[in-house]
């Protein structure tokens, strides 16, 4: 480094000058390369991140699908087996409700039986005693 006070003549100060850049030549050039790798390391490191979420997006798209899809086989295994109950449920009541008329005409059927029997046994106790 050279100092200069004062009043000087360009031709001296111009050649110094160019001197001290010839001389900080290389400590420039080492300047600017740094810079240089610095900035190329913060765009790579940019692209990276933005390839990295642009991954995990897609991942976390992908997986929301997956969950989606399971939960409509879900849904649609669910509503199957309330299809299957109810017709479980429809056949039951069904059979419950045939037995119930067979029982109750069945009923229906002895109590006329009944009835006309003791009828009949009224009928002959009658003509027991000749009322």
């Amino acid at each position: 480094m050279y100092r200069i006070e004062g009043e000087t003549d360009p031709q001296i100060v111009i050649p110094r000058l160019h001197q001290g850049v010839a001389d900080n030549e290389a400590f420039l050039v080492v300047a600017r390369q740094d810079r240089l790798e610095r900035s190329m390391t913060q765009t790579l490191r940019q692209q990276q991140d933005e390839a990295y979420l642009e991954s995990l997006k897609a991942d976390q798209e992908k997986e929301k699908r997956k969950q989606e899809d399971l939960e409509k086989q879900r849904q649609a295994e669910e509503d199957r087996q309330r299809e299957i109950d109810e017709k479980i449920q429809r056949i039951e009541v069904s059979k419950y409700f045939n037995e119930f008329n067979r029982f109750s005409t069945n009923l229906q059927d002895r109590t006329e039986w009944s009835l006309w029997l003791l009828g009949i046994g009224l009928v002959r106790f009658l003509f027991t005693f000749n009322y």
